[in-house]
Formats: structure tokens, C-alpha cells, sequence
């Protein structure tokens, strides 16, 4: 695995299909650098051009401001909904226009997406979704009816956490590659510091998409042989349902892009979302199910009675998430804290995702403020929380 410092943040989220070759971190990279940040300013709602020196070149970039630090970094979103974060080094001018900011309709988005991958593509259109492919018309299908229900599902179980949420006004862009190899080399355009072997699926949150390749291999296939063929690669399948929960929670208020989200919240909501179900009619059915790859990881690792990793250190730092020989520890431990908190303490969560909802842009969070947001959340003494957790995941069953 290689060790990646990122002074962008927020930039990708990656899920490998084997644990063993992972050869970046299985994740998104939450980790801002903090020489970057600070506090930010009040941005207004109307458009702002910037010229900036980019290559050697002069390029002119507008958008709506999200965030400014205190050394001039800046942060754009344009109308496509990508992010922009403006080193004042590159800024040579910045005007504020009095037009205001609006994102491109669904026909302009449409448009700007097939213009990016280029020829052969087709855009479908789900209720909340805009999904851009060149693979078989069947498995657009089937990614869409799963991408609606996962949606369904995600609104569904926040509001059972009495959650305050803002459904996307603007459809969610899923980019899909006939073959592993169009997938690579788009990815790799786009994010040239990440390398993607054995990547089924990601969402960077710079460009706000999901990016997917088709796992049947076969444009040909009609919806059940889909279904049936998908049904053989579980680990892959989970992947779709789990970047999918990223973008949504990135789309609907849940959590900030550009935001200093703790990486075992990240992580550990979308595993607990990510478990399929072979009987289910789109091989999965809810969230919730008892995540069996990292349930088993989970016991064996806390088989001592210890967390395999110390709380503090998952609460308030991402790097147990980034070297090969802690990463399954840490996604593991992810997934059971938010299962536990989840069923046996869901006002306690609720109460913690508040605190995470209030993050802003370009804002640090110090190690202390981590743990004094979860720890006022919770109620309890952190002492307390190992073999609480470990007990209760010792009687769970495994979904199968």
C-alpha cells in the first residue's frame, strides 16, 4: 500500500474488491492538511469569476464560493456541481458578478457529462439519477433500479433517526465504463495521483459522481442474466450500494464536502449500508444487515477483549485508515461502531451527526473537538464503549 498525503481534500472515495491489494487507502481521503485551512468567511449567493494561472496558463474559472480560508484558498463549485479548491498563488484576479448562482438543469448536466467521457455514451434517466454509459442497456437498468432503491432506503433510515435532510434538487451523475480499461483510464485522467487496479467503483467528492465499471463484461445480457451474473461478485455488487451512500450523503446535507468528516463516520455509514442480499430482487434490500466480511474481521481482531483499534486514535485521526496493515482493522471497527450505535444508541448517533452536519468547508477539527463531539453525543464515559461494543457484536449473526 502506498502512504498518499493529500493537501487537497475530500478528493476520492475507493473501494477495492480484496483487502490484499490494496494499494491506497480503501477510502475517501478525509484528511486536510492544515496548512491549507482555517476559519472561513461569509460567502454570498452570487456568481464569482476568478482568473488563475494554471500549466502556464491563463484560465478563467466561475462559480458559486463555498468557502475561503484565512490564507486565500478558495473553494468553487461551478454549475456542474464540481469543486474547485483556488490556491491564492494561482489566483491572479477575482470579481463577484451580480448574477446568481444556479446549477445546470438535468438537459445542460446531460450534455456536459457526455461531452466529458466522449463518444459511445448513452444517459438514462431515473427519478434521482442520471446515469452516462457505454455498457449494455440491461445493466444501466439494473444499476438504476438499485440506485433508486438504495436512495429510497437511505432517506428511509434517516428519517427514522428524525435526521433534518434536503433531497438533491438536482440529479445524481453516475458515470458507468463497458470495460475495466475505459474505467482506469477516465479515472485516471481525472484523479492522475491515484492509482485504480482493482477498483471496482468510486465517488470522488471534488467532481461529485460516482464512477462504476460493468462487472457482467457482457453488453449483450438481458436483465435476470445481470442480475445472475452479478449475483457471483457480492464484494463488487456491495461496491455500487456503497459509493452510492457516499454521494448521497454528500448531496443531502448528512455530511459537507470539503469538510473535515472523521473517516470511521464515512466509512463505517456506508458498510453499514453495503451488505447485499443474494434473495433480494436487486441483490439487496436494506441497510443494516450484518456486514459479514467485517463482522468476522471485527471478532477476530477484538478476540482479546480490546478494540483493534484504540478509540481515541479511530475517533480523532484517519491514518489507521491508510497503510495495508491497519486498514482492515479500521474499516472493520467503522462498520461495527456505527452498527452498535445504530441499534443501541440511535439518539446518541443522531445527536452526534448533528454535530457533524455543522462542519463547515476548509474548517479544521482539532483531535480534541473530535472527541468531545462524540463524546457529549454519547453520554457515557469512553471507557465504557469497548466491551459494550465488542459484547454486542459477539451476538450478532452474519447475514448470508
Amino acid at each position: 500500500m502506498i502512504t498518499v498525503l493529500i493537501a487537497v481534500p475530500n478528493v476520492v472515495c475507493l473501494c477495492f474488491s480484496r483487502w490484499r491489494s490494496l494499494l491506497l487507502v480503501s477510502s475517501m481521503i478525509l484528511s486536510i492538511s492544515t496548512s491549507v485551512l482555517g476559519q472561513t468567511s461569509t460567502v454570498s449567493n452570487f456568481v464569482t469569476e476568478v482568473q488563475i494561472q494554471e500549466g502556464g496558463t491563463s484560465l478563467k474559472v466561475q462559480g458559486l464560493v463555498r468557502a475561503e480560508a484565512s490564507d486565500g484558498t478558495v473553494l468553487l463549485e461551478d454549475t456542474q456541481g464540481k469543486y474547485h479548491l483556488l490556491a491564492p498563488s494561482a489566483i491572479q484576479q477575482r470579481q463577484q458578478t451580480s448574477a446568481e448562482f444556479q446549477r445546470m438543469s438535468d438537459e445542460e448536466l446531460m450534455a456536459s457529462l457526455l461531452k466529458e467521457v466522449g463518444d459511445g455514451f448513452e444517459v438514462s434517466e431515473t427519478e434521482h439519477f442520471l446515469i452516462c454509459t457505454n455498457s449494455g442497456a440491461a445493466y444501466a437498468e439494473f444499476c438504476g433500479k438499485l440506485l433508486e432503491k438504495v436512495y429510497t432506503e437511505f432517506f428511509a433510515w434517516s428519517e427514522n433517526l428524525k435526521l433534518s435532510l434536503t433531497p438533491p434538487t438536482q440529479r445524481l451523475p453516475i458515470l458507468i465504463f463497458a470495460a475495466e480499461s475505459e474505467f482506469q483510464a477516465h479515472a485516471t485522467k481525472i484523479h492522475p495521483e491515484t492509482p485504480f487496479e482493482n477498483t471496482p467503483g468510486f465517488y470522488t467528492v471534488r467532481d461529485n459522481q460516482v464512477l462504476l465499471w460493468d462487472l457482467t463484461r457482457d453488453r449483450s445480457l438481458r436483465f435476470s442474466a445481470v442480475r445472475k451474473k452479478l449475483s457471483e461478485s457480492p464484494l463488487q455488487l456491495a461496491t455500487i450500494v456503497h459509493e452510492a451512500v457516499h454521494q448521497l450523503a454528500f448531496n443531502s446535507g448528512l455530511q459537507n464536502r470539503f469538510a473535515d468528516n472523521p473517516l470511521w463516520f464515512s466509512e463505517g455509514l456506508a458498510l453499514y449500508f453495503e451488505q447485499v442480499s443474494l434473495r433480494s430482487p436487486l441483490l439487496w434490500s436494506k441497510p443494516g444487515l450484518i456486514n459479514s466480511r467485517h463482522h468476522s474481521e471485527f471478532l477476530r481482531r477484538s478476540a482479546d477483549e480490546r478494540l483493534p483499534i484504540p478509540l481515541p486514535e479511530l475517533l480523532t485521526s484517519d491514518r489507521t485508515f491508510q497503510t495495508a496493515e491497519s486498514a482492515p482493522a479500521a474499516y472493520a471497527q467503522s462498520w461495527a461502531m456505527m452498527a452498535w450505535l445504530v441499534r443501541q444508541h440511535p439518539e446518541q448517533l443522531a445527536q452526534y451527526i448533528q454535530k457533524l452536519q455543522a462542519l463547515q468547508p476548509l474548517q479544521t477539527v482539532s483531535a480534541d473537538q473530535r472527541t468531545q463531539m462524540f463524546q457529549e453525543s454519547l453520554g457515557s464515559p469512553l471507557e465504557e464503549l469497548p466491551g459494550d461494543l465488542i459484547t454486542w457484536a459477539r451476538r450478532q449473526r452474519s447475514a448470508r
